[in-house]
């Protein structure tokens, strides 16, 4: 069911197969799993997977993924994640004994998703990987605050490398803190370099409890860091931890 979490499967599979689904019919090989028909240990079972209601209900179940899919927006965190799960799986596949015929199409469909990933990150923001090899080295609060205004919006995974970066100055994690990245609003409130003010804001954040990571941040002034650990202290009283 791999067409179910990788959409393009559906489009470099069919060309690459071996042999069709009458013929597998025929020779009572099932062409997706390529066990024979009445082999093994469960003799009386047959794997279904040649069935027509199978098929279409699994070109049905795509359309549904992919209508799913269409209503998230795709951000450089996610591609970068769906990336590196193929990585790992290309990695395992390596170690994994198979039928070489098997082996060498499973591998040609892993490196096509990852280079469809791949591309994907550079239409985003072109020149992808070097722009996050280069944050890491970054000591320059200006360099730092160059690159964040020059980054797409929808570069979360960039951005939120910016927000961690220890150089990134006030002015610029100011402006981070309005994305509606969670992860990246989160780095802010967490940053010693996060301006008062921005620290103020985050803790009037309706949308995630940030108040909590300003109570422990190093900037925030003696007042307002006494007064959130008193809501730390008055909702652990009367919420005691259960232990399980």
């Amino acid at each position: 069911m791999l067409c179910l979490l990788y959409p393009e499967l559906a489009l470099l599979a069919p060309s690459k197969v071996e042999g069709s689904e009458a013929e597998g019919r025929s020779r009572g090989v099932c062409l997706v799993c390529r066990v024979k028909k009445g082999d093994g240990l469960y003799p009386h079972l047959a794997c279904g997977h040649n069935s027509p209601r199978l098929v279409d209900l699994m070109r049905r179940l795509d359309i549904r993924q992919k209508r799913l899919l269409g209503t998230l927006p795709r951000t450089t965190q996610i591609i970068f994640g769906e990336r590196q799960s193929l990585e790992n799986a290309l990695r395992l596949l390596r170690s994994t004994r198979m039928p070489v015929a098997r082996h060498r199409l499973d591998e040609l469909l892993l490196r096509q998703l990852i280079a469809l990933r791949t591309a994907e990150l550079n239409r985003i923001n072109p020149d992808w990987e070097r722009k996050v090899e280069r944050v890491a080295r970054f000591r320059s609060a200006a360099g730092l605050a160059r690159m964040e205004r020059r980054t797409p919006r929808a570069d979360y995974y960039l951005l939120r490398r910016i927000s961690e970066n220890s150089h990134t100055s006030a002015a610029t994690l100011a402006r981070l803190a309005r994305h509606p990245y969670i992860a990246i609003r989160e780095t802010v409130a967490r940053h010693p370099n996060t301006p008062v003010p921005t620290l103020r804001a985050l803790c009037r954040d309706t949308r995630q409890p940030l108040w909590y990571l300003v109570a422990f941040n190093p900037n925030t002034p003696p007042a307002l860091r006494e007064k959130l650990r008193g809501r730390i202290r008055r909702r652990g009283l009367r919420r005691p931890p259960v232990y399980r």
